[in-house]
């Protein structure tokens, strides 16, 4: 069995705190909710590379009412500009960022983040994560296949809403 890990990080502060004990050089932090991680990476740089996964967030809710559609009842997590400010970090870290993102609104907020990280800090094959996406608009299919982002959906969530 493969196992990988993906640490959910919460805020703004915590994506921050993330990169800096996992991914720079600086001098450990010992009272970071990531330094053991950071310690397991520092003693076995291989075991770390072979379980670790990403860095991942969340931007809405679950289903047809806590997801962040565009909609006035909408679930929003995150301000556009805390998202952004989230992935550029992750981004630069040269981590995949795995986000939950729902709604379509949610989803097209993620895209435009995405694409401001790339475009300011250009990579090869970034390969960011939309975990769920449930009702992308055909302009937002379209910016994800040209952006290179992965798609990871859950067939049971069609059944659940309404296609059985």
């Amino acid at each position: 069995m493969r196992l990988k890990i993906w640490p959910y990080l919460p805020t703004l502060a915590d994506t921050h705190d993330a990169v800096a004990e996992l991914f720079t050089a600086g001098k450990p932090n010992h009272s970071s909710p990531f330094f053991e991680l950071g310690e397991m990476k520092r003693a076995d740089p291989a075991s770390f590379e072979r379980v670790w996964g990403g860095l991942k967030i969340a931007i809405d809710g679950s289903g047809p009412t806590g997801g962040w559609y565009r909609n006035p009842h909408a679930l929003q997590l995150h301000s556009p500009a805390e998202v952004r400010e989230m992935v550029k970090a992750i981004h630069c870290a040269g981590q995949q960022t795995s986000v939950h993102a729902v709604g379509d609104l949610a989803v097209d907020t993620m895209l435009d983040a995405f694409e401001a990280a790339q475009k300011e800090h250009p990579r090869p094959d970034p390969r960011h994560r939309i975990e769920h996406a449930m009702l992308p608009s055909n302009s937002s299919l379209r910016r994800i296949k040209q952006a290179g982002v992965v798609i990871s959906t859950h067939p049971q969530f069609i059944y659940a809403w309404g296609d059985r």
